[in-house]
């Protein structure tokens, strides 16, 4: 007969089965835990005894949060190597702002497939391409990207302005934004032929520099910009050393020519928060000082760069609402590229006219030190008003759809085509390819993001671990059955002794119990019992957690008796 009263079962998302371990590891307890999520003491506990598989997969997979919200069992799949591998490319890519369709998952997966040595009859179809986005919580979406994440981008504006408020920030001056991109400094448009060919003569140069910019909100205060090459190259007399110190912005070497953690840590010790000090001295502006950035990987912990000085707090933007309200993403990093690429040009067109130098002379001839000041000047040329209306959106005073309103991009390419025309070789140079070039390096995000290689690497090893882990595993369990094979003798005795176990395992319960009736009893007594459970346990060998409770509280009966008595 059915039931009406039967307790219905609760299926609970992985993302609530990790925030149930999280607290459990905090110490909550599992009755409250039970209260809270309504499910039973011994659901609670079965996952505690299950948590290490469930966080080692979660940590594998890289499930986003909508992935955790929705799925609430844990199923392994025959290419899950394969699978690994697309969604830490998948991953890198959202983080660097680059768009991901569904036909370029099923290309990247075929390739991933190919490089693992992976099943031959693996195709990459939709079907495929449907359940791996519904297991990993991957979104192809076409429209607008405020669409995707402007609610999280609302969310994280109103918690923005609540810390300014609290933590008393209300002076702009006082809150910074820095982000790096990266530049290909030497780079020039292509020059076309019929055949869509690059018939230009010069050879295309991908050399990159990374550029950390940093200003506050009110736009009074722009730090140096902080330069990242590969080599230092220069045409001036002096040594490296005094060259790079007569520069306008700061510069680092480094052999990817990308930021890294020790270096941003070194900027923000060294230069980002004596720069802001000394401005404080100057305009006897003094209190705490709040830097907002990204969650890019070449960023320290919070809690290492909030360790550095008191006065001086770091506050992370999410990476998925980063493209929609960083201030130095809305126009400014874009403005100072375009200045300098036509500072770059006007040089080309200058030493073409004047000295009749061809394109590989001016590209050998233009060193770092050229590239180090053209920026500075082109960051220079950002206008206060510009600087102070990128951080509109955080503050509220604009709407998130709203776009800054920088140069007309068509009158831009207009100037840039006129420009190139006069110089030879670019005759072939049409406004698309003008445009393409401008935006050459915008998804370079001026840290390095994993290659194809590195993540292959990543989970074969990871995949021989676990290999090597199992592999142990069932050595363990062949050198278990051979000693059990050669104690056969001694398990035919435990058998013929397991009826006899059993009844003082019996005799012992009852004991137990006995001693749990008299707790109450003179002091003579309550010693008895306690005496009694002490032998249970040594023969068992073990106190479990109920005998331990028993013998606190017949220890405190104990007492009491004895004080009693006196």
């Amino acid at each position: 007969m059915f039931n009406k009263h039967k307790k219905s079962h609760r299926f609970l998302s992985l993302s609530d089965k990790l925030k149930i371990i999280e607290a459990l590891n905090a110490g909550q307890t599992a009755t409250s835990l039970s209260k809270q999520y309504r499910i039973s003491r011994a659901a609670i506990s079965n996952l505690k005894r299950k948590k290490g598989n469930l966080k080692d997969v979660n940590q594998v997979n890289n499930l986003n949060e909508m992935a955790l919200n929705k799925r609430k069992v844990i199923k392994k799949v025959h290419n899950e190597n394969l699978e690994k591998a697309i969604v830490m490319w998948y991953n890198e890519k959202r983080l660097m702002g680059q768009p991901v369709s569904g036909p370029t998952i099923c290309e990247k997966a075929l390739i991933f497939n190919n490089r693992l040595n992976g099943s031959e009859k693996f195709k990459a179809t939709t079907g495929w391409l449907t359940a791996f986005k519904r297991r990993y919580g991957v979104k192809i979406i076409q429209e607008d990207k405020l669409s995707i994440d402007g609610d999280a981008a609302r969310e994280f504006c109103l918690k923005f302005q609540q810390l300014i408020h609290d933590q008393n920030y209300d002076n702009m001056n006082l809150v910074f934004n820095a982000d790096e991109c990266g530049i290909l400094w030497k780079n020039l448009p292509k020059a076309t032929n019929d055949k869509d060919e690059n018939s230009a003569g010069w050879k295309e140069n991908k050399e990159k520099v990374s550029v950390l910019f940093c200003a506050n909100a009110d736009g009074s205060h722009a730090l140096p910009l902080l330069i990242i090459g590969k080599s230092w190259s220069s045409r001036s007399i002096l040594s490296t050393t005094e060259n790079i110190q007569q520069l306008p912005v700061m510069y680092q070497n480094e052999s990817s020519s990308s930021m890294t953690s020790e270096i941003f840590l070194d900027w923000y010790t060294n230069i980002f928060i004596p720069s802001v000090e000394e401005m404080q001295e100057k305009t006897k502006n003094y209190g705490k000082v709040l830097l907002l950035i990204d969650t890019a990987k070449c960023h320290p912990s919070m809690d290492v760069l909030n360790s550095v000085n008191e006065n001086f707090q770091v506050m992370y933007i999410p990476s998925k609402i980063t493209f929609l309200v960083q201030p130095m993403g809305q126009g400014i990093i874009e403005k100072t590229k375009r200045t300098y690429r036509k500072a770059f040009i006007t040089c080309l067109l200058n030493a073409s006219n004047d000295d009749n130098m061809t394109v590989d002379e001016f590209i050998e001839q233009h060193t770092m030190e050229d590239c180090c000041f053209m920026l500075s000047n082109a960051f220079e040329a950002v206008t206060t008003l510009h600087l102070k209306s990128a951080w509109n959106k955080l503050y509220g005073t604009s709407q998130l759809d709203e776009v800054i309103d920088n140069d007309d991009e068509t009158l831009e390419i207009k100037v840039f085509y006129h420009m190139l025309q006069k110089i030879s070789g670019f005759e072939r140079v049409y406004p698309v390819t003008i445009k393409t070039w401008l935006n050459v390096d915008q998804y370079d995000l001026g840290w390095e993001s994993l290659i194809d290689d590195e993540i292959i690497e990543f989970v074969t090893n990871q995949a021989n671990e676990i290999v090597h882990e199992t592999n142990s595993n069932e050595q363990n369990e062949i050198l278990i059955s051979n000693k059990k094979r050669k104690s056969t003798k001694e398990t035919k005795k435990k058998k013929e002794n397991f009826e006899l176990k059993l009844n003082e395992l019996n005799k012992t319960v009852e004991i137990k119990e006995e001693c749990e009736n008299r707790t109450n009893n003179i002091s003579k007594s309550v010693e008895v019992t306690i005496r009694l459970l002490h032998e249970w346990c040594k023969k068992r060998k073990e106190y479990s957690e109920t005998d331990c409770q028993l013998l606190h509280k017949w220890e405190l009966l104990a007492k009491e008796a004895s004080e009693k008595k006196n």
